[in-house]
């Protein structure tokens, strides 16, 4: 699970768990993300085929897919919901 579809960045004010949890569900249509790793989640609902990872010290999320077929609608889901929010910038 190497290939990445988006990475985004948030403010401090944000809380990177529950924003990666509201994207696992309103994106993904998880019940929860869950965390597999330290600030690595799982957020498609067991599937296992999306992943978003939190780096602590630049404050910033990557998606990354399993299979490169999945890029495309990976990145619209994240711009979507990146579009909605003023704590968060998309870095593709």
């Amino acid at each position: 699970m190497t290939i990445i579809a988006a990475k985004i960045n948030i403010d401090n004010k944000c809380d990177h768990i529950s924003l990666i949890n509201d994207i696992a569900v309103n994106k993904f249509n998880a019940k929860s993300a869950h965390e597999v790793n330290t600030n690595v989640f799982n957020i498609d609902d067991g599937l296992n085929d999306v992943r978003a990872y939190f780096d602590v010290s630049n404050r910033g999320i990557t998606f990354i897919c399993r299979y490169a077929k999945d890029i495309p609608s990976v990145k619209q889901r994240i711009e979507e919901f990146v579009a909605n929010s003023a704590s968060i910038k998309i870095t593709l």
